[in-house]
């Protein structure tokens, strides 16, 4: 395992953290998709591991495959802004203010 893999103890506390803040399924923080095996998720550095992000439980989220792949290395609070951006850019209405944006990273 390098330094970049989350230890399975740390999967498993994400995954029972996960389990208990939505009501006993495994759902992805971005956009809320039921995920239904480990095939369908990927734990994700919320600090980028490129950018000194530590492999731990604490610095660590289940996104679907499709959120994490579109997230890259970019901070939460900023990758958040941009699917916002897109989402106004394509002439959907959006709702949520920066700051509401800020209190879910």
């Amino acid at each position: 395992m390098s330094n970049r893999d989350f230890s399975d103890s740390a999967k498993l506390e994400v995954i029972t953290k996960n389990l208990a803040k939505n009501n006993g399924q495994i759902q992805c923080e971005i956009c809320g998709k039921k995920l239904s095996s480990i095939a369908d998720c990927h734990f994700d550095h919320i600090e980028p591991y490129a950018k000194g992000g530590k492999s731990t439980a604490d610095n660590c989220q289940i996104l679907c495959i499709s959120c994490n792949l579109s997230k890259t290395d970019k901070e939460m609070k900023d990758f958040l802004l941009e699917e916002k951006a897109r989402r106004f850019f394509a002439g959907e209405s959006i709702d949520a203010n920066v700051s509401e944006i800020a209190e879910n990273e």
